[in-house]
């Protein structure tokens, strides 16, 4: 197989070892480097861009047509999954693996607010990721908007008397 490599017109061109360019042959220079300046947001950014390509690469096994494309997916695949497990432990080591908060921004008051505006079969379906205690849960915010503003609009009438 490293003969066949070699003899890849970059190889062929450039002659066997590291190679430090892009596939079209634009030499490795910063602008591969992608960091936003905060540590937790980057690696939280690389585990996302990380499932982007598993996703890429299991969409393009299902279209492989033999065993040995299919073998080089699955093994480029397997990389991505050892960068993201890479990724969560370096968050782990930063104690910010399940914090949902990075960054600089400080949340307003509805941080822990779920509004369901889900209808139909299964609509209003529960789950750790609405229920108390961890989130308030407001079963349906357009009845209790409008009984705001009916609340809103009866104080005014009231004070314009």
């Amino acid at each position: 197989m490293q003969d066949k490599a070699y003899q890849s017109t970059l190889f062929a061109i450039r002659g066997p070892g590291p190679h430090l360019v892009d596939s079209k042959g634009t030499t490795w220079d910063s602008r591969y480097v992608s960091e936003g300046g905060h540590v937790v947001r980057d690696l939280r950014a690389n585990i996302s861009a990380e499932a982007g390509a598993l996703n890429t690469y299991e969409q393009l096994i299902a279209m492989a047509t033999d065993d040995g494309t299919r073998a080089a997916l699955r093994h480029l695949a397997t990389r991505e999954v050892s960068h993201t497990h890479m990724f969560m432990e370096a968050l782990n080591s930063l104690n910010a693996l399940d914090k949902p908060l990075f960054g600089d921004l400080k949340p307003d008051e509805t941080v822990n607010l779920y509004f369901n505006l889900s209808s139909g079969p299964g609509g209003d379906e529960r789950g750790p990721w609405n229920r108390e205690p961890t989130f308030q849960y407001v079963a349906e915010p357009l009845h209790e908007a409008e009984q705001q503003q009916r609340g809103a609009s009866s104080s005014r009438s009231s004070r314009s008397k």
